[in-house]
């Protein structure tokens, strides 16, 4: 499903309770809707959705790594990653 999809959707879903909004208007709402995880996540560390799933920052360490095409040895910084674990309801 793609953005555009999910504010059809959430378009679809909001006129059966009455409420109509524009294609703009829903595609900020879905916009603010992921400022709010992205700027829970930062903050402190993590987001979780009730019947949806968490979001959570894990630290990755620094690793080395290999280049295919020359076999040459390369560092992969040490760097920090958004991770998603779905709630039992989720499915």
């Amino acid at each position: 499903m793609t953005k555009k999809e999910i504010i059809k959707n959430l378009q679809a879903l909001l006129a059966k309770n009455g409420i109509t909004l524009s294609e703009k208007q829903s595609n900020e709402v879905f916009n603010y809707t992921l400022v709010c995880i992205r700027d829970a996540v930062s903050k402190s560390g993590m987001c979780s959705i009730p019947g949806f799933g968490t979001f959570k920052i894990k630290q990755l360490p620094a690793k080395t790594g290999r280049n295919p095409k020359t076999q040459e040895e390369i560092k992969i910084p040490a760097r920090k990653v958004v991770r998603f674990k779905a709630s039992k309801n989720l499915l």
